[in-house]
């Protein structure tokens, strides 16, 4: 089974871990990222790292595909209509 699709055994993530999640996506540097939501970069580590393992992520990357795949995320199509 891919590791994308473990959702319904995956915790569900927190509110703080679904704004880091979209930030993420969003191309958010971590270091701006754990500024904007008041965390230490190892306090946001810490946090990446527990996401990381309920969505059974390996990346940033990875991590933003999957919730897109599972709806935790929306993409914002005027952003693609502007271009």
């Amino acid at each position: 089974m891919s590791s994308d699709r473990r959702g319904n055994h995956a915790a569900a993530l927190t509110e703080r871990e679904l704004k880091i999640l979209a930030l993420l996506a969003e191309g958010q540097r971590l270091p701006e990222i754990a500024r904007a939501l008041g965390l230490t970069v190892r306090g946001f580590y810490g946090i990446r790292q527990l996401m990381f393992a309920k969505l059974g992520a390996r990346t940033d990357s990875h991590a933003a595909a999957i919730g897109f795949r599972r709806g935790l995320l929306a993409l914002d199509r005027r952003a693609c209509d502007s271009r």
